[in-house]
């Protein structure tokens, strides 16, 4: 496997762990009814998506320096944290969906379903561009990214059975 595709199967791997956490979280918000007004909502999303980006960059860190004889530059952990960024994805597009979400209701709910619709399409997106760096067909470019978008949104719809 080439170096650009690992990379680009690393970008959809922290994408999707990212939109899992952020779906919880935004889970967690809903089950609890917490009264909590738009900004609130989005500074849990970035918090989220923050925490995910400190914690791998942390550990990448760590166990870079544990497998490593001798001193490592700075710049070897600065990248490490670079390599993360995906996870910062999820919580801009759950921002996206909660702002179109709150422009069309005042209910929490719809602002949750709006940023779940916003992170499966990113999800899809994703999945498909990295068929698309693969060379694969554009039918199984099209089932893969089918399949993402309907485990994200198969996990939205979960959260909404459980939820309300």
């Amino acid at each position: 496997m080439t170096d650009s595709i690992q990379a680009i199967r690393h970008w959809i791997d922290r994408v999707l762990y990212g939109t899992i956490t952020t779906t919880a979280v935004l889970f967690g918000i809903q089950v609890q009814e917490t009264g909590l007004k738009e900004p609130a909502v989005m500074a849990l999303v970035w918090a989220t998506g923050l925490g995910l980006l400190v914690a791998h960059g942390v550990a990448g860190a760590l166990a870079h320096r544990l497998t490593r004889a001798g001193r490592t530059r700075f710049g070897a952990y600065t990248s490490l944290f670079r390599e993360e960024l995906p996870l910062l994805l999820p919580s801009a597009a759950a921002t996206l969906g909660l702002t179109i979400g709150s422009l069309l209701s005042d209910d929490i709910t719809w602002w949750i379903r709006s940023a779940d619709l916003a992170m499966a399409a990113l999800a899809g997106g994703i999945a498909f561009y990295v068929g698309t760096r693969a060379g694969i067909t554009l039918w199984r470019r099209l089932a893969y990214s089918t399949i993402i978008v309907a485990i994200v949104l198969g996990a939205a719809v979960t959260k909404l059975l459980l939820g309300h």
